[in-house]
């Protein structure tokens, strides 16, 4: 169909605050026959905004959550694993996808001026937790509807600090299942990080992740005024490498918290934590 078609099926989903699978699937049949990169963004603002709790405005004493089926929210992401489209965990697997694919790959010589189009392709950051000072930092521009990628490379201490390469083909990610974190895990996660606050038992610092490990994130909370943080937890799941075995995050019994935003909107971690 068309980007207005489903944008007015997304509006439509979203008037109650309550999307359900048939709503989703409306939605869903609206991007056939394939998924253009202004849909795809829009997929990702709909699937943020019913896996996330909202922040409340300045002023506002209530902000209401929009809720979702459980059923919808599957449908939702086979979808976006289908698709191979970085929204919500999908992002882990792609990310690793397009990392494994540039340890192996010889990109030649970069350019240095960035693409007229890349503001309307979805931005994927290839590395996460803390970044080495001066370092490169590294970013992917995914054009969904032609399944191929920008990487752009910038460096803010030096005068020619950016690099791109590309278009380069996207490589086909296969979302593990191991991966998923079921709601049950997710639930004992936010009441063992509520104890542990309550006990005044978490103690951040800017660094605190092990190096070289592969973690799955499940959101625990966000604290709803515009200075507030959100707070996340990390899963080792296993070494970061395409080969390396991981492990079933409902499985394993250790965690650690990210804590980001604030008034200076700094990033900081805890733990590990034993669940």
């Amino acid at each position: 169909m068309s980007v207005t078609s489903v944008k007015k099926a997304i509006s439509s989903a979203l008037a109650d605050r309550h999307v359900t699978k048939a709503e989703i699937g409306s939605i869903l049949k609206a991007t056939k026959p394939t998924v253009s990169n202004v849909e795809a963004k829009a997929l990702e603002d709909l699937h943020r905004m019913v896996t996330t709790a909202p922040s409340a405005p300045p002023g506002a004493v209530i902000c209401f959550p929009t809720t979702i089926e459980r059923g919808a929210l599957d449908d939702l992401n086979k979808f976006i694993g289908e698709k191979n489209l970085p929204i919500g965990s999908h992002e882990a697997v792609m990310r690793d996808g397009i990392n494994s694919f540039l340890s192996r790959a010889r990109l030649g010589t970069p350019k240095t001026e960035l693409p007229k189009s890349l503001s309307k392709l979805m931005e994927l950051e290839l590395h996460t937790g803390p970044q080495p000072l001066g370092g490169w930092q590294q970013k992917a521009y995914v054009d969904v509807a032609k399944k191929r990628f920008y990487l752009v490379e910038t460096r803010p201490t030096l005068t020619d600090n950016t690099r791109v390469w590309g278009p380069l083909a996207l490589p086909k990610a296969e979302a593990p299942a191991q991966t998923t974190v079921t709601p049950a895990r997710a639930d004992e996660l936010r009441r063992e990080f509520g104890s542990l606050s309550q006990r005044g038992l978490i103690h951040y610092k800017r660094d605190g992740l092990p190096l070289g490990v592969r973690m799955v994130e499940v959101p625990l909370m966000q604290e709803r005024h515009p200075d507030g943080y959100a707070y996340s937890a990390l899963i080792p799941v296993g070494a970061l490498s395409p080969t390396a075995p991981m492990a079933d995050p409902n499985k394993v019994k250790e965690f650690y918290v990210r804590r980001t935003g604030g008034i200076a909107g700094l990033t900081d971690y805890a733990g590990p934590f034993t669940v």
